[in-house]
């Protein structure tokens, strides 16, 4: 669980459709990936407000990156 004390001071929160501008992908793959684990989940920010850290979705961008293709 995420708490106030592990966010960097720089970073912000981004909407599905700010994730999708970064990952090119559908929602439905977007979750699909974060049902098996691929991708990290969202935080509830609201009833029904899911957002991102930025952070965790640039990491996510870089482990990609550094896999050799298969």
């Amino acid at each position: 669980m995420m708490d106030a004390t592990s966010i960097a001071p720089g970073d912000r929160l981004l909407t599905l459709r700010q994730v999708r501008e970064i990952v090119p992908k559908d929602k439905a793959t977007i979750y699909r990936w974060i049902k098996t684990g691929n991708f990290p989940a969202g935080y509830q920010i609201g009833p029904a407000s899911v957002a991102w850290l930025q952070s965790e979705v640039t990491a996510w961008i870089a482990e990609r990156l550094r896999k050799p293709p298969t």
